[in-house]
């Protein structure tokens, strides 16, 4: 994941701080595709939308949960509002997380950037 995020981010315009455990996770296919999916749309989002500075992504392990954070210090959006045709990152984030067992939140406020949170509980293994 890390890999990813930093390759992801050469072709943007801001730093990434990302932190992730430092030994291995034993993880379901399912768990993991679904972390891996949600973290390079939500990087390819910020990459492209969110005109941000600086962008955090946090994976993090709490007993049996496992939590990714995506963070970013962009202009924001409204997550309630549809977005355009054709536009379809942000459902398909929820639709993953569901299907893992997971819950995913968005924070987002204006000019205070966006809070991407996905929590799996008991996911490690």
């Amino acid at each position: 994941m890390q890999n990813m995020v930093e390759t992801a981010v050469q072709s943007g315009q801001f730093s990434v701080d990302v932190s992730v455990p430092d030994h291995e996770l034993f993880l379901s296919p399912d768990v993991e595709q679904c972390i891996y999916r949600i973290t390079q749309e939500a990087v390819e989002n910020v990459i492209h939308h969110a005109n941000a500075r600086h962008m955090i992504v946090k994976l993090d392990v709490k007993e049996k949960d496992i939590e990714l954070l995506v963070q970013d210090d962009g202009i924001a959006f409204n997550p309630e509002t549809s977005l355009p045709s054709g536009h379809f990152g942000l459902a398909g984030m929820r639709e993953r997380a569901l299907l893992a067992g997971g819950e995913f939140t968005i924070h987002s406020q204006p000019n205070c950037g966006t809070t991407i949170r996905l929590v799996i509980k008991g996911s490690i293994g």
